[in-house]
């Protein structure tokens, strides 16, 4: 379900991506990944819930993936943290679009 709605995410198809996110979730309620993913379909305030929740269950994934789920979180919640780990992603997976595309524009 998680990799059918990275596709559908990526591709733009917002309403497939929540369903299989969902899905994912009914799933594993703990799949910090997929709540991740969630949250960033939903939009702003919403989806707000699912990147708290989220990084509750970052510290079971990759540091990549902590990394990328705690920059998110950190611009929602205007914590004046998220550039460090913004800089940090960046440099530990220069290769990474997802790293890049987390930093502000200069």
């Amino acid at each position: 379900m998680y990799e059918q709605g990275l596709r559908a995410f990526y591709e733009s198809k917002v309403d497939a991506a929540l369903r299989f996110f969902t899905a994912a979730l009914a799933e594993d309620s703990t799949f910090a990944m997929a709540a991740f993913y969630k949250g960033l379909s939903i939009g702003h305030d919403s989806g707000n819930i699912y990147l708290g929740r989220a990084l509750r269950h970052a510290q079971r994934t990759s540091e990549r993936e902590r990394l990328l789920i705690t920059v998110n979180w950190g611009w929602r919640m205007a914590d004046p943290r998220t550039l460090a780990w913004a800089d940090t992603l960046v440099t530990r997976y220069p290769g990474e679009a997802d790293a890049h595309s987390s930093m502000p524009p200069r």
